[in-house]
């Protein structure tokens, strides 16, 4: 059955989503996705949320290993077509990774932040940066869409994803942008999918108060290329609910 969600005021952090372990060696093993959270078949609204240092870790099977989805957060909305909205949400230094055994293999999986499966995801004021993927088969540091996902991206941060491409929108998939800070990423853009309105984003150091363990304070401080970047947002407030006016 359809569900819809509303939540805010979030801090979730430091926990892990692991798949079962696979006895069977024919079959793979099962998937581990959301470290932070999950949701499938539901209409998902998360504000003033910080996800940070989850993990999303396949389970260990005999011979085929499961894959992780997710390390932030992940979203099924292909069966019913649900909508995920994130407003001043940070995914930051999340991990998704495949289950690890002594020998075999996996493909698939990804999203060290956030893994959209169809459906449509609008992330405003949202900051993803320092996300990881465990293994090179996964596609997505930042984010991966599939599935024919549509993801409208506006008034953002994507910093400091290492690996692979930042944002990987597999083929019929689509990201929409509008005025987005995209800094330090290896790649930032890629996957076969279709990326619009990349001529309004623009780049510089997003100056986090104190990124990464311990603090994972993602604020941004002065002298941030964001300061002042988001005239023509209709967004209110910011991440502690101040007014941005």
């Amino acid at each position: 059955e359809r569900a819809t969600a509303v939540l805010t005021n979030l801090h979730i952090a430091d926990n892990l989503s692991e798949g079962g372990a696979g006895e069977d060696p024919a079959t793979n093993s099962s998937l581990g996705n959301g470290g932070g959270f999950a949701a499938s078949r539901s209409d998902v609204t998360l504000g003033q949320a910080n996800i940070v240092n989850n993990v999303a870790q396949g389970g260990v099977g005999e011979i085929f290993w499961g894959a992780g989805g997710g390390g932030g957060v992940y979203f099924s909305g292909f069966t019913d077509g649900n909508t995920l909205n994130l407003t001043n949400t940070i995914i930051a230094g999340n991990l998704a990774d495949v289950g690890q055994s002594g020998s075999g293999s996996t493909t698939g999986g990804g999203g060290g932040g956030l893994f959209v499966n169809g459906g449509q995801a609008n992330l405003t004021h949202v900051t993803l940066a320092q996300n990881q993927l465990g293994d090179s088969s996964m596609q997505g540091t930042g984010v991966v869409a599939i599935n024919n996902a549509t993801m409208n991206l506006d008034y953002s941060i994507i910093a400091s994803h290492a690996s692979a491409i930042a944002l990987h929108a597999q083929p019929g998939s689509t990201v929409n942008f509008d005025t987005n800070l995209l800094n330090g990423n290896n790649t930032d853009t890629g996957g076969g999918g279709t990326f619009t309105g990349a001529g309004s984003n623009f780049s510089g150091s997003p100056n986090f108060v104190s990124a990464g363990a311990p603090n994972y304070n993602y604020h941004i401080s002065a002298g941030s290329a964001a300061i002042n970047q988001a005239v023509g947002s209709g967004t209110a407030v910011d991440l502690d609910n101040q007014s941005r006016t």
